[in-house]
C-alpha cells in the first residue's frame, strides 16, 4: 500500500502547541485582520448610504401619493369641461336653429294682415 497524502509546502507539518511553522503567517494574518477592518468600513458606509436612500424613497412616496390626488383632481375639473367637439356641435345647432327662424319665421310667425278700412271712391 502506498501513502498518497500529499502536504502543502512540501511535507508535513509540526502537530502540537509550539505555534505555526511558517513564520509569515502573523504578516498574512495581520493584512487578513486589515482587510477586514476596511470591508467594516466600507459596510458601514454603505449602510449609512442606504438609509438615506430609504429615507429618501419614503418622502418621494409621500411626494406620488399627493401628485396622485392632485391629478385625480384635476381629473375630475376636466371631466366637467365641455369638449371642443361638444362646443363646435352646439355652435353648428344655434346656427342651424337661426337660419331656420329666419327662413320660417316670416311664412310662419307674422302676423295676419290687417283689413283695411276703405271708403268708397
Amino acid at each position: 500500500m502506498t501513502d498518497n497524502t500529499h502536504y502543502l509546502r512540501g511535507g508535513p507539518g509540526r502537530s502540537g502547541g509550539s505555534g505555526p511553522s511558517d513564520p509569515g503567517i502573523e504578516f498574512r494574518l495581520a493584512g487578513l485582520e486589515d482587510g477586514q477592518k476596511r470591508l467594516e468600513q466600507t459596510l458601514d458606509r454603505m449602510d449609512a448610504i442606504l438609509r438615506r436612500l430609504d429615507e429618501g424613497q419614503t418622502a418621494l412616496r409621500v411626494e406620488v401619493v399627493e401628485l396622485k390626488g392632485r391629478v385625480k383632481g384635476m381629473e375630475d375639473r376636466f371631466s366637467a369641461i365641455p369638449t371642443m367637439l361638444q362646443l363646435i356641435g352646439f355652435a353648428v345647432a344655434v346656427l342651424i336653429a337661426g337660419g331656420a327662424l329666419q327662413w320660417l319665421g316670416p311664412r310662419f310667425l307674422a302676423p295676419p294682415p290687417q283689413p283695411t278700412l276703405q271708403g268708397p271712391r
